[in-house]
């Protein structure tokens, strides 16, 4: 029985993983929520999302994603959600979680319109900076999630 050459074999696993690597970090350009996968209190969050919310839009975490061609960063991710919901309009923290229920199901829409009222948008940020800042303290969170002091 003749044997393949080792690097013919290594050029067709290498293949069929950058054909993987692909397929998962492929990115519609319709609208995704983004957010820290290796987070657990992120993660928990997510999780609690999709159980309650039926319609929404894309969730997936940055790690999986390919936030280069959506125009955000790792910093940007590591720091707070993302929503991006076309080329011109991207959103981070609480505006981001305001912009992704306006296109979920009622009474989520509402919910969306309802944070973004003047007043309401301004504590929903003080808000969400304090739930970002102390994540790793809150229930689901772990050292891991602890953002780092330059974010």
């Amino acid at each position: 029985m003749a044997q393949l050459p080792t690097n013919v074999f290594y050029i067709q696993i290498s293949s069929a993983l950058s054909n993987l690597r692909r397929y998962s970090l492929a990115v519609s350009k319709e609208p995704i929520l983004i957010f820290d996968g290796d987070c657990a209190f992120c993660s928990s969050s997510i999780r609690l999302i999709t159980k309650v919310i039926r319609k929404h839009p894309e969730i997936k975490p940055f790690q999986w994603t390919d936030i280069e061609s959506l125009g955000i960063t790792q910093k940007e991710c590591l720091s707070a959600v993302q929503f991006y919901k076309n080329e011109t309009n991207r959103y981070s923290g609480a505006q981001a979680f305001s912009q992704f229920l306006k296109l979920s199901n009622q009474p989520w829409k509402l919910l969306g319109y309802f944070l973004d009222l003047p007043i309401v948008s301004w504590v929903s940020k003080v808000i969400y900076s304090l739930v970002a800042k102390n994540r790793y303290r809150l229930p689901g969170g772990t050292p891991a999630c602890k953002m780092k002091k330059d974010e």
